[in-house]
Parts: C-alpha cells; sequence; structure tokens
C-alpha cells in the first residue's frame, strides 16, 4: 500500500508542470500569427520557468500540430505530445514562424532567463533584452534590477531598463533613466550618456545636465576598475618574478655557484 499510495504522489508530482502552464503551447498553435505575437508578448511580460522548454522548441524549430491543431514538440525525430497524452491523427507539420515571431519569441527567451540561477545566463539575458526589450517589459526589469545580486548582471540590466525608458516622451521618466545609468559601471552606459550630450539627441536641458553628471560617475567607476585591473597584473607580474628569482636563487645554490645564504 506504501508503495502505490507512492506511486501516486510520484505521478502527480510529474503532472505539476504541466499543470502550472496547461493550454500555453496548445494556445500558440491554434492562434494566428497576430494572437501568436500577443501571446508571446504577454509571456515576456511575466516570465514562468515552467514555459521555458516551450519557448525552447519554439526557438529550435520544434513545434508542430496536426490537422485538429494538437500542439507536439518533436524529441529525437518523434513527435511528443505538448499536453496530455493525444497521439498524432497524422504527421504533425512544424510551425512556420516569420522574422516578427521569431524575434519575440528570442525576446521571451531573454525574459525566462532572468530567472535562472546561473549569473552567466542571466547576464547573457539581460544583454539580449537591451537591444529587444518592450515597453510591456518594463515592470519585470524593474523588479529584477531591485532583486539581481550580481553587480555585472544589474548593471546589465540597468542599462535594458534605460534603453526603454529613455525613448519616453515623458523628460522626466528619460531624467530617471538617465540617473539610473550613473550608477552603473557599464562601459555601453558611457556611450549611451555621451550621445545624450548632443541637443540633436535629447532636446531637454535638465536631462542633458543629468547625462553629464552621470557620464562623470560611469567613467569615474571605470577608471577605478582599470586601476585595480591594472594593480592586480603588477603584483601577478611581481608574484611571478619573485617566485622565478627564488627559484634560480635555490638552483645556483644547489650547484654551488652562488652562496645560498647570500642567493
Amino acid at each position: 500500500m506504501p508503495t502505490a499510495l507512492t506511486r501516486i504522489l510520484l505521478s502527480l508530482l510529474l503532472l505539476l508542470p504541466l499543470a502550472a502552464h496547461a493550454g500555453d503551447a496548445q494556445d500558440f498553435v491554434a492562434a494566428n500569427p497576430a494572437k501568436q505575437a500577443s501571446l508571446l508578448e504577454r509571456w515576456s511580460a511575466a516570465p514562468d520557468s515552467a514555459r521555458l522548454p516551450l519557448l525552447e522548441a519554439l526557438q529550435q524549430g520544434r513545434v508542430a500540430a496536426d490537422s485538429s491543431k494538437t500542439a507536439f514538440i518533436e524529441v529525437n525525430g518523434t513527435y511528443q505530445p505538448a499536453e496530455g497524452a493525444a497521439a498524432p491523427s497524422e504527421p504533425p507539420r512544424k510551425l512556420r514562424l516569420n522574422n516578427r515571431l521569431r524575434g519575440l519569441i528570442g525576446t521571451a527567451m531573454a525574459s525566462h532567463q532572468l530567472l535562472a540561477e546561473d549569473p552567466a545566463l542571466r547576464l547573457a539575458a539581460a544583454q539580449q533584452l537591451q537591444k529587444s526589450a518592450k515597453p510591456a517589459q518594463l515592470q519585470l526589469l524593474n523588479a529584477q534590477v531591485a532583486s539581481e545580486t550580481d553587480e555585472g548582471v544589474r548593471d546589465a540590466l540597468t542599462l535594458a531598463l534605460a534603453n526603454l525608458q529613455l525613448v519616453d516622451t515623458d523628460p522626466a521618466v528619460r531624467l530617471a533613466a538617465v540617473r539610473l545609468l550613473g550608477e552603473t559601471g557599464d562601459p555601453l552606459a558611457r556611450t549611451r550618456l555621451e550621445a545624450l550630450l548632443d541637443p540633436a539627441v535629447e532636446s531637454d536641458a535638465t536631462v542633458r545636465t543629468a547625462a553629464e553628471t552621470s557620464l562623470a560617475q560611469v567613467k569615474r567607476k571605470l577608471l577605478i576598475g582599470e586601476l585595480l585591473g591594472q594593480a592586480f597584473s603588477g603584483l601577478s607580474l611581481g608574484s611571478i618574478l619573485l617566485l622565478a628569482a627564488l627559484g634560480l636563487a635555490i638552483t645556483f645554490g644547489l650547484l654551488g655557484v652562488i652562496n645560498m645564504a647570500h642567493g
């Protein structure tokens, strides 16, 4: 009896990931391209790790549907039901995605990878969002900047957030973005701020002044980082030379070329 109960519980646990997003794959394959774009934008704004396998399959072109619009995912040459256990009524056909949908899938993937435990994955996702983030992701980016513990990832997220805010029509929003950039040490932030000093790019004088202040802050942080790097490099080289000198002294001392005490 305990064994049977354990099997039941394990079965229920295995179903939980599917239950969390039951219908996502089905909704996507049944939708027209405009509706598919809306779904991807909504998923980008509210990522959930349970949806990541579906997005990966979409990105890799492994999602298919049969004539009844049942969703399947290709795994090692065979088609597995994306949801439930229905077998295909006939060989499924892979979805054809236009360039806009492929771009939105990439953006949605990046949003979902912000939840990854690996900082390298989060950094790559943040860098992708610097180029492709949408206004609907503002709330998500604000939350991620506030909660991110890795400084490099946080700087990259800050730049992604600022890129969205800097095109806002409200000067107050652009001003907040400029001040936010001043808190980072990202070289790309320096480039972004330098462009804002041009009145042809930023028409608001207050924002331009703030950009100048933030630019000075970023340059100072970059300079400190460069000096620390040079100091570390010098210490490393000094350590190597010291070890080499000690090695030579011991070697020549053993050979009797020099007095060990003097060496």
